[in-house]
């Protein structure tokens, strides 16, 4: 009877681990796991956290109440402060993606929400959380963009599509890149582009574009106004939503709509392979790592970004973070 009820409690607690794991095929590397601290109990509405030297920084949402706040937590994932912002500074895209920005010391955040007035963009010291800077960004409706010193903003206009620079140092804005319909067609609303470097001393654009739902792909250099080269990516014109998001790892160009996942070459904008994100509902964009794709929808998923093989898959628990070894980033589950 004794040796029964061992192996009843041997059992037991196997079958606990694995619900707790929950890990389909290899479970990667985990660097640390932690469920967000208690002092974030009260708060919703999580941005996907950056990682600034060693802390972790979190940002949290209220809608209702107009108001913002900022967490800073160790690379342990434990509550060393946070800070609130004023009132009518909300952060700027309801699905979490390119809300803040880290540059040098600095955390940029776009204010902006959707029916409030007074819209900036506010740089604050990490150091001492005081303001540095702030300037209106009424006329744009983007997250932030950043590379290098700069963020680049969108900016819809009647048939097309604008791209401002912001430039860091001395909070500049200047127009640097234009298409409209008579050129390249109407866009898919809402799009975030990419800005990569060419090379040292060119800036490039990656952009998705639609005629009649018949979707294009544009490589174009910002620096000498010249379109590098222009695709069809028909992969998305019988999809339920418009290829919005485009993202760059390497070689690789990562387009996403919210049903479905492709990846080309940068080179020459060739095929590689794509994917059904099989998601239910709206869902962010992919996270990048070294040349893994963790894509979070109904579950997670990490792809090989080269082949698409599906390296892993997880259910989806409750609120917390954890990095991973290859992942390259925070991810926020």
């Amino acid at each position: 009877m004794k040796n029964i009820l061992k192996l009843f409690i041997i059992l037991s607690l196997f079958q606990s681990c694995h619900k707790d794991d929950e890990f389909i095929n290899n479970k990667p590397k985990i660097l640390f796991q932690k469920n967000l601290p208690n002092e974030l109990d009260n708060y919703s509405h999580f941005s996907n956290p950056i990682l600034y030297n060693d802390f972790l920084i979190i940002t949290s949402s209220d809608y209702q109440n107009n108001k913002s706040t900022f967490f800073k937590l160790d690379k342990n994932g434990n509550f060393i402060d946070k800070w609130n912002v004023d009132n009518d500074h909300l952060l700027g895209n309801y699905k979490h993606q390119d809300e803040i920005y880290i540059y040098e010391n600095q955390l940029i955040y776009n204010s902006k929400y959707f029916g409030v007035i007074d819209e900036k963009i506010v740089s604050i010291n990490l150091e001492n959380m005081e303001t540095n800077w702030e300037v209106s960004s009424a006329n744009y409706r983007s997250g932030l963009i950043g590379l290098k010193n700069s963020i680049y903003l969108n900016k819809y206009i009647t048939n097309g599509f604008e791209i401002y620079r912001l430039n860091l140092d001395n909070q500049n804005i200047e127009l640097v890149y234009q298409i409209t319909n008579g050129s390249y067609g109407t866009f898919v609303l809402p799009h975030n582009p990419c800005i990569y470097n060419i090379d040292a001393n060119s800036i490039g654009v990656l952009i998705t574009t639609s005629t009649n739902y018949n979707y294009s792909l544009i490589n174009y250099n910002i620096s000498n106004q010249q379109l590098i080269w222009q695709i069809d990516i028909p992969e998305f014109n019988n999809a339920e939503s418009g290829p919005s998001n485009v993202q760059l790892s390497n070689n690789r160009i990562i387009i996403t709509s919210n049903d479905i996942i492709s990846i080309r070459d940068l080179d020459n904008g060739d095929y590689k392979w794509s994917k059904s994100r099989m998601s239910s509902f709206v869902v962010d964009r992919p996270v990048i790592g070294d040349d893994v794709i963790t894509d979070s929808t109904d579950k997670m998923f990490c792809y090989d970004i080269n082949d698409g093989t599906i390296l892993w898959t997880r259910e989806h628990k409750q609120d917390g973070v954890w990095v991973g070894e290859n992942e390259g980033r925070v991810i926020y589950n």
